[in-house]
């Protein structure tokens, strides 16, 4: 029967294991992330614009956003099946944002010859066989190579800056996708000065500061990121429905960590410059964002729509993600 002692001693001695460790692994503070403050960023370049000039994710709408005078766009990448860094927001390859380039394929997918795809189950030059559904005829997807050449010029000499929000959610994803961002910063040595490397997903935030301590990172949080995470990528329809409340119940439980984790000692631990909130956790409560600004972080907020409400959130030195101009 263990003694008191005894079992002061074993919760000392896992005490002591868990701040080695977060003192072994914790990455380097982060370079000045200064440039992202008081800026304004197109979601997904112009997501939100009722217009057939530009559509979400294209060069055209990074283009287009800063014409209306944003100072930044956020884009999303994820990896094809031959691991291509692909510009696109949807895991689901849809025709919500795109259409087929030849008719053939036109036919095939209307006699359902050509099922629903994901992203990481077409190659490069399949993708290439789509096109935007909206904007300039022809405009294919980007890769993020291809996304970063589009906007050069207004990164180079307009100051202008570029968010890269990596959607990949799989260990084996994560660590893949880094080598494609270090040789994009390899080939364009200005985006340690106007970009930022953001994500949902802290293991992609680690493996990128890890290969790279001069890339900044952005953490995205939101309550409840667990919950819809589990929902789009866990499947339980044939679960007992017992099973299915354990889960649910538990998903609860580890989002309410997960949240307070990322607001805490992870943004420490991971080196990130900047911390991002969902426009529905901040709203008219500046005061946590004053919090994060004096522990020295910058500070994102998405998806802000409201003028005013953008307005206020930039003069105290916010980077506002919106989706109208």
């Amino acid at each position: 029967m263990p003694t008191l002692l005894d079992l002061v001693f074993i919760v000392a001695f896992l005490i002591a294991i868990f701040f080695g460790s977060y003192a072994y692994f914790r990455l380097p503070v982060s370079p000045d992330a200064e440039f992202f403050s008081s800026i304004l960023i197109g979601h997904r370049g112009a997501m939100g614009d009722k217009t057939d000039h530009v559509a979400e994710n294209s060069i055209s709408a990074a283009k287009y956003a800063f014409e209306k005078g944003a100072q930044g766009v956020e884009m999303d990448i994820m990896l094809s099946k031959d691991q291509h860094p692909i510009v696109f927001h949807d895991p689901i390859f849809t025709d919500r944002v795109c259409k087929p380039l030849n008719d053939q394929i036109k036919l095939d997918m209307q006699q359902g010859e050509i099922p629903v795809q994901r992203i990481s189950s077409m190659t490069l030059s399949e993708i290439k066989r789509y096109e935007f559904v909206k904007g300039p005829t022809h405009e294919r997807i980007p890769t993020l190579y291809e996304y970063i050449d589009g906007i050069n010029d207004e990164l180079l000499y307009k100051n202008k800056v570029v968010m890269i929000e990596v959607k990949e959610f799989s260990t084996k994803g994560a660590k893949a996708i880094v080598g494609k961002i270090q040789d994009v910063f390899f080939r364009n040595k200005h985006l340690y000065n106007c970009s930022v490397v953001a994500s949902f997903n802290p293991l992609v935030l680690y493996f990128v500061r890890k290969a790279d301590p001069n890339i900044i990172t952005l953490l995205i949080t939101k309550k409840g990121a667990l919950e819809a995470f589990s929902k789009e990528h866990i499947k339980v329809s044939t679960a007992p429905e017992w099973v299915k409340s354990i889960l649910t119940k538990s998903v609860y439980v580890l989002d309410y960590f997960f949240f307070l984790s990322c607001t805490t000692w992870l943004l420490a631990f991971l080196g990130v410059g900047v911390i991002s909130f969902e426009h529905n956790h901040i709203k008219s409560d500046y005061e946590e964002i004053k919090k994060f600004q004096k522990r020295g972080y910058q500070v994102n907020v998405w998806t802000v729509n409201d003028v005013k409400e953008r307005e206020e959130l930039m003069n105290l030195g916010v980077a506002v993600t919106t989706d109208w101009f």
